[in-house]
């Protein structure tokens, strides 16, 4: 019945594929409040799919097992308590609609990997995709440092190719002390913030914009982002690159 589930939207770091289950929480809660185990024919109770659904851990019924609880039920050979009432509400909740979304098995990467299992960054990054694709506007968005709880590696992958598709879409501004975020996806403009203290409590803040191609803010960013150049031809040559920078 969950196969008429299906999204409008292509994901580009998400794979939604609905996966559903059976609560049989709900079931053994069903058995405990409607039927009177105790009093049910103890011929019945012998019977192995009885057995299983009147057990601590109970399964998913089979069909062949709710057709005997409905013919017990009817024929009183299973005892209903007496506050359910008329065994048409015994029925009625036996034949519930027990099954749910695992919206945890759910939502995958695009490499198949659960959301229970996904990294804190990949969750992160999920979560934006699933914000970005079920807003119906195309407003401005604003991101305090997504580069969080990712390593570089998933960086320079999983998050630039994700900020690299949605601007497509829309304005994204982006707060980051991250170099591979700024320069990897392509940020068409460039604010670099700076502050100096002018007495107790008060600062005075300066800013200078720009397009990464910019001297000035090709400066900053190795600078403020990389270290300086001093720093970034130090892992250059340890690295073992040949050019130097």
């Amino acid at each position: 019945m969950f196969s008429t589930i299906s999204f409008e939207e292509s994901f580009s770091f998400l794979n939604v594929e609905i996966v559903a289950a059976y609560n049989c929480d709900d079931l053994k809660r069903f058995v405990e409040r409607t039927i009177n185990t105790r009093d049910t024919d103890s011929s019945l109770k012998s019977d192995s799919d009885i057995q299983e659904l009147f057990s601590d851990n109970p399964k998913q019924p089979s069909s062949v097992t709710v057709r005997k609880v409905i013919d017990g039920i009817v024929n009183s050979t299973i005892k209903i308590k007496v506050d359910v009432g008329d065994i048409s509400v015994a029925i009625s909740q036996l034949l519930k609609n027990r099954y749910e979304i695992d919206y945890l098995n759910s939502v995958k990467t695009q490499e198949g990997v659960c959301f229970k299992n996904m990294t804190g960054g990949q969750k992160a990054i999920a979560l934006l995709e699933l914000v970005f694709r079920f807003d119906d506007e195309k407003y401005p968005i604003l991101i305090d440092q997504p580069e969080d709880d990712l390593d570089v590696g998933g960086v320079a992958t999983d998050l630039v190719k994700f900020i690299k598709c949605e601007k497509v879409e829309r304005q994204i501004i982006i707060a980051s002390h991250n170099a591979s975020l700024v320069i990897c996806a392509d940020s068409e403009e460039v604010i670099v913030s700076g502050s100096n203290l002018i007495s107790a409590g008060k600062y005075n803040f300066s800013y200078l914009t720009g397009a990464v191609e910019n001297p000035e803010v090709t400066e900053q960013i190795i600078t403020v982002l990389e270290g300086g150049r001093d720093a970034l031809r130090m892992r250059a040559r340890k690295l073992n690159f040949k050019n130097e920078l």
